[in-house]
């Protein structure tokens, strides 16, 4: 559908910015929390935790521990 094809930018950099404000949530969670990473993931809206720790190192370069651990 020609729609579909003009949305999917869009809907694609939505996407990015709200990971990149689930992580930056994270990231607060981590330094000022003792919350696990599971815990973390599902209070900032992710469905799983690998999904989670992946997009992370994505956005960070990290993992969500080794962040906390450098911080």
């Amino acid at each position: 559908d020609h729609r579909d094809l003009h949305s999917f930018p869009t809907r694609r950099s939505s996407d990015l910015y709200l990971s990149r404000v689930r992580i930056k949530q994270a990231v607060d969670f981590l330094r000022n929390t003792d919350l696990n990473v599971t815990e973390i993931a599902m209070k900032t809206g992710f469905n799983s935790s690998n999904h989670f720790c992946k997009t992370f190192k994505s956005i960070l370069g990290m993992s969500p521990l080794k962040y906390r651990k450098l911080t």
